[in-house]
């Protein structure tokens, strides 16, 4: 919704992301409702539904492309990557030490 503000020529291309966005999340909530049944019928209609967004949003207009913005949240991401993979280890490995 920032972006909204931020790029006035790219409004209707962000409202569709937002709204695209909200009306899944609100599916992937209702999603725990469903009986156990329904568990993979209503993943692959959700996962669908997830990456159908872009391809809905950007039929208004294409959104600018950011090299700068894009380098630094593949780079934060590659740190929490990296983090995790050295994090989930060591506490495994400690709590085997403790409870053996």
């Amino acid at each position: 919704m920032r972006a909204t503000a931020g790029h006035p020529d790219c409004r209707a291309t962000c409202l569709r992301y937002a709204g695209g966005i909200a009306v899944v999340q609100v599916g992937w909530l209702l999603r725990l409702f469903l009986p156990r049944e329904l568990s993979m019928l209503s993943l692959c209609v959700l996962a669908l539904a997830e990456l159908s967004v872009p391809l809905l949003a950007e039929r208004t207009g294409q959104t600018p492309w950011h090299a700068e913005h894009m380098a630094k949240r593949y780079g934060l991401f590659t740190l929490i990557v990296l983090g995790e993979s050295n994090g989930v280890p060591t506490m495994m490995i400690r709590s085997a030490l403790l409870n053996a």
